[in-house]
Parts: C-alpha cells; structure tokens; sequence
C-alpha cells in the first residue's frame, strides 16, 4: 500500500508541474515558439516550460532539449553521460490508449523520461 501511496503521490506532483507549466507557457508563446523554431526542436511549449522551470530549480543553464538531453539523445550526438551523474530533471511525454474494439481514447496517462544536463557529459573521444 506504501508504494502505491507514492506513485500516485508521484503521478500527482507531475500533472501539477504540468499544469503550472501549462498556464505559465500561454504567457510566453511566442518567445517560446521562437525558441521551438529557430533550434528546430519537436515539442510542445508545455514540455519546454516544465523542463525549464525545472532547469532553473536545480541551477541548470541553457535551453531545454538543447542544453538537457535523454542519456541516448546524448550518445546520438557523440556525447556519453560522465560516470556516476544522475538525472535530475524530468519530462513528460502523454501516452494515449485506445480500446482496441472502438479506436477511441480509452486513457491518457505520462511516461516520464529521465534528461541530463550538459554538464554532466562529455565529448566521446
């Protein structure tokens, strides 16, 4: 009973950050669209706000998904996470399950993925 308490306290604590994340980007759309465009990056304002707030949570600089990569999106870019680094910040990516009999949303829900910022990796050599 334990761990279910804190997964949902867990899943609880995202969907707010998400929601503040939510109502802060409609204040700064079109900076954040730029941004978005001009780095050619495939995310939502949403996930950007969340990870910056975050970002500037734990003292991290830079743009996100620029500056704070999945450990893989780093390797892809001839990068390897330096040993003993954790990830610190989170993103968010909503899964939508559909009934296999009508094809309608059955349930969305948010699969978290784990970033890392640029200080905490390292040229491949």
């Amino acid at each position: 009973m334990e761990k279910q308490k804190k997964v949902k306290e867990f899943y609880q604590k995202l969907r707010k950050q998400w929601e503040e994340a939510k109502e802060q980007s409609k204040d700064k759309k079109e900076e954040i669209n730029a941004i978005i465009k001009n780095h050619g990056l495939d995310i939502s304002q949403t996930s950007f706000v969340m990870v910056e707030n975050q970002m500037i949570k734990k003292g991290f600089t830079g743009i996100p998904y620029l500056d704070m990569k999945t450990f893989k999106k780093w390797q892809e870019n001839g990068f390897i996470v330096k040993r003993g680094e954790k990830s610190e910040v989170k993103g968010i990516v909503w899964l939508d399950i559909k009934d296999k009999k009508t094809g309608e949303d059955k349930m969305v829900f948010p699969k978290v993925y784990h970033l890392f910022h640029n200080s905490q990796v390292e040229k491949i050599a």
